[in-house]
């Protein structure tokens, strides 16, 4: 559910993306920080994301390098960096939300699904 509304948020835009993943992220962030024992184990697997995140982060880098010859420098460097912080978010989200146990899960795509309808 949490990877078909961020997948229609980013057809949208990474701008639209990006106040959502804030939301959701600072939740599950905040709820696995005071409830869970393991929240060292998310911070290390933060620090080594796999393959696809490192690569979706270079192209990210170069999408803000490309302000070298863009006419608008600042929009080319306003998009890299939308487009890594929609990346980092999103993946500092799924680790939060693998971490999760069923009943918070089934809680949190429950609360997702109020949000989304009423927004």
């Amino acid at each position: 559910m949490a990877g078909c509304c961020s997948a229609s948020a980013l057809a949208m835009g990474a701008k639209a993306a990006a106040p959502a993943l804030v939301i959701w992220t600072v939740i599950v962030i905040a709820y696995l920080a005071l409830c869970r024992p393991n929240f060292r184990a998310l911070i290390r697997e933060v620090l080594k994301p796999p393959a696809p995140v490192v690569t979706l982060l270079i192209l990210a880098g170069y999408a803000a390098l490309s302000a070298l010859w863009a006419r608008d420098p600042q929009s080319a460097i306003a998009a890299g960096a939308t487009f890594a912080t929609v990346i980092l978010l999103g993946q500092l989200l799924h680790l939060g939300l693998k971490q999760l146990t069923p009943g918070a899960s089934t809680l949190v795509a429950g609360w997702f699904t109020v949000g989304m309808v009423a927004g």
